[in-house]
Parts: C-alpha cells; structure tokens; sequence
C-alpha cells in the first residue's frame, strides 16, 4: 500500500502477514488490490500516519483514511490551473484586461511615434516622410528601428542650399573680361 504525503514524498507501508503465503493463492482485483488484505501498523506508524492525516491518533483507521483523502485532494487543487470564478468577478477581470491591452497598444505607439519623431529632429529624415516611418514602424518595428538607427545624424539638409553667402551692395561686375 503506497500512500502519498504532501509535496511528493512517499510512504510505504509494508504488510507484517506471514511470508510463508503463497502468491498464486491470492487473488487481486484489477487495481492490484484485494479487499481482504489487512494491513498491521505499529504503534509508530499509526501515530504518523494520524499525523499526516492531521487527525487524533484515537480516531478510526476509516476516518483518517477519509482525511487522507481529503490532503490528496486539496493537493491536486493546489497543482491544477484551473480556478473557479463566479461571472460577476470574471466578466469584471475581462473588462480590466482590455483595457491594459488597449493602454499597453498605445503606450507601443506613442513610442513608435516618438523614435519617429527624434529621426526628424536629429535630421536623418525629413518632416515630409513622417506618416510613412510611422506606419512602417506599426507594420515591422524591428527593421525599421535598425534601418533609422542606421542613418546618420545631419543626413537630411535643413538649411539651404546654394547662394547663402552675403551678397555686396555695389552692383558692379566681379569678373574681368
């Protein structure tokens, strides 16, 4: 007879009958037991026995096994992922989940928006391409982050280009022919 302790320990129990009974003789049921068995306990073990069970050690050997059942119960209670919630707590848990999804998806795309947003200010793309880098940044954020990352710093021109030199107020030719 094999019983089991909380957190997975084992207890055997072994039979003190006579040794001299012979195995063929005896017939077990299809779960490997037989009704008439009977099981001896030493003072010892009945005491630890009602220990693990968590009842007297003047209690009946039917009600400590009922206890023991209840530990083993309670025990694969405790492993299952599966807890029973009324509807009212439930639908009150789904509602709050939705929610954090939906602030989880915008806190996402505020910062999409923003690593967009610091491309532009760092000029390595211009202010005209922002709708574009944000709805690549939503379709594969990964490779456009590498792909802004990449590009250097002052790669677009924001100032002008050509003739921003000053120009002399006296008209006359700069060349010579």
């Amino acid at each position: 007879m094999k019983l089991t302790k909380p957190f997975g320990r084992t207890l055997h129990m072994l039979s003190t009958a006579p040794q001299d009974i012979d195995p063929a003789d005896q017939e077990d049921d299809a779960t490997g037991t037989d009704e008439n068995t009977v099981v001896e306990l030493t003072g010892d073990q009945w005491n630890q026995l009602c220990a693990l069970a968590g009842v007297d050690t003047d209690t009946t050997p039917d009600a400590a096994i009922t206890a023991l059942g209840g530990l083993l119960a309670d025990q694969d209670d405790a492993h299952s992922l599966t807890v029973r919630v009324d509807r009212g707590t439930l639908t009150e848990l789904q509602s709050a989940a939705a929610y954090g999804m939906q602030a989880k998806a915008k806190e996402q795309d505020a910062e999409r928006v923003a690593f967009v947003e610091d491309a532009i200010k760092r000029h390595k793309i211009s202010s005209a391409g922002r709708d574009m880098w944000i709805k690549r940044m939503r379709a594969d954020e990964d490779v456009t982050r590498k792909m802004l990352s990449e590009i250097p710093d002052e790669t677009f021109p924001v100032v002008e280009i050509g003739h921003n030199a000053p120009v002399a107020d006296d008209y006359g030719p700069s060349w010579v022919r």
